[in-house]
Formats: C-alpha cells, structure tokens, sequence
C-alpha cells in the first residue's frame, strides 16, 4: 500500500502493490496516528509521507504455491 498525505490536492489514498505482478489497487482511505505518549518529530509535521505494503495477488500467490508444491 502507498499512501500520500500532502496539502496539496490530488491522489491522497493508499494503494497496494503486488510485487510479482506489478499491479497497483486503490484502497480504502487509512488514517494514521502516532501512538498515545509518542511525539511527532517537528520536521515531519505539515510535510508529506508515503507508507507502501507490497505482496502477492492471489494469482501470483497460486502460482508461487503450485511451483513450490
């Protein structure tokens, strides 16, 4: 998943990367926090950020399975 978070306006919504295949899906929006007692570092605030999670589709994963198998 990639997720942009800036000012500006555009594509801000987290995506999914399947590694095997290269494919990108939109995800649902996703809202991250730091945890309760944790302070955010002054030079990241008001600046962008990209989180990714990269993995197999089900196909890719089928076909990992059966050559494996």
């Amino acid at each position: 998943m990639v997720k942009r978070s800036s000012t500006s306006e555009g594509h801000e919504h987290p995506h999914f990367l399947y590694s095997e295949c290269g494919t990108v899906e939109c995800m649902p929006t996703l809202e991250l926090r730091a945890a309760p007692g944790q302070r955010v570092p002054r030079a990241i605030r008001n600046f962008d950020s990209e989180v990714q999670i990269e993995g197999l589709c089900d196909d890719c994963a089928d076909a990992a399975d059966t050559a494996c198998g």
